[in-house]
């Protein structure tokens, strides 16, 4: 090792300090630092309570060492772990949870990844049950566009057209064309058109309720005057 010591110009007298390289020995240093200057007792004493120092600096060292090695092992497990559920939602496993058995702020950072992915996984299937109902409401709307006629043109002097644009996909709104036949001679069994009625009508409400009321009204005004009309054609005929 390196060290100083002072040196004496003989010609002027001045003192100074210059760097030497020191070679030595380990017990040599010891038997000048507690040699028997010190007394054998006051060295024994010495050298125990070194040998204890250094038996506790190693054992801080290797607690420390332990303990820095466990939180790197935890540090990358739950960076790991988050990386591999990352990957599972890129797959679309949203059904994918990170195990946490610990309560640092790793942990909750992993807790709040899985109610992140919970709410992702929640959200997706309002959004599938939301486009189901929005499929069955364009049906609704198909088959409600189908219940109303939209001409009459077989009429002698009369050519009625008509078109239903609900504020929804489905409303309440009803009309109707009721065209009325009779016999069109005495005692043979024909008819002809005498006459064409129109029924309008608008249910209280909007929406899929209406919608269903306004088609269970148009069955029975459709019914009604079908079976009025074959009661009266039947009697004619009989």
């Amino acid at each position: 090792f390196l060290s100083t010591t002072s040196i004496t110009d003989w010609g002027s007298g001045d003192r100074d300090s210059i760097l030497i390289e020191v070679d030595s020995r380990p017990t040599l240093l010891y038997r000048r630092l507690f040699g028997a200057s010190l007394g054998g007792v006051l060295t024994s004493g010495y050298r125990d309570g070194l040998i204890v120092l250094c038996i506790v600096f190693a054992l801080i060292e290797a607690l420390a060492l332990y303990m820095a090695i466990r939180l790197s092992r935890t540090i990358t497990a739950s960076v790991a772990d988050l990386y591999e559920a990352t990957h599972a939602v890129d797959r679309g496993e949203l059904s994918h949870r990170i195990g946490v058995s610990r309560s640092d702020q790793l942990a909750e950072l992993s807790r709040s990844f899985n109610t992140m992915t919970g709410s992702l996984q929640r959200l997706l299937e309002e959004q599938q049950e939301k486009e189901r109902l929005q499929n069955e409401i364009s049906i609704a709307q198909e088959v409600q566009a189908n219940l109303f006629p939209h001409h009459v043109s077989n009429l002698a002097s009369l050519e009625l057209h008509g078109v239903c644009r609900p504020a929804r996909s489905v409303s309440g709104d009803y009309y109707d064309f009721l065209v009325f036949h009779q016999e069109a001679n005495e005692g043979v069994p024909s008819r002809r058109e005498t006459g064409v009625g129109i029924a309008m009508g608008d249910i209280s409400g909007k929406g899929i309720s209406a919608a269903l009321l306004m088609a269970t009204l148009h069955s029975a005004v459709r019914a009604e005057r079908f079976a009025s009309e074959e009661l009266i054609y039947s009697e004619t005929s009989w």
